[in-house]
């Protein structure tokens, strides 16, 4: 439902060097029927939160615990 928030979550992980530092985002969103193929699922994605983090070609390490919890909270109200 949120493309651009996706395609820039892409955009910037793809101009960091071509994809050579890796990157976490948190996707909040639900599932429903998919329409176009009986009996299948999908994944709506809402949002997506990308922690304070750094980098590199094999892993990434979250530096901000704090800020993924209100990101929860928030997205849990939102029944997401």
């Amino acid at each position: 439902m949120n493309v651009s928030e996706l395609k820039n979550f892409v955009i910037n992980w793809v101009q960091k060097k071509h994809m050579a530092e890796q990157r976490v985002g948190y996707l909040y969103g639900y599932y429903a029927e998919d329409p176009h193929y009986k009996g299948s699922i999908r994944v709506i994605v809402e949002a997506i939160y990308e922690p304070e983090q750094t980098g590199t070609y094999n892993s990434f390490e979250i530096l901000e615990k704090e800020g993924s919890a209100k990101a929860d909270i928030i997205a849990n109200a939102l029944s997401l």
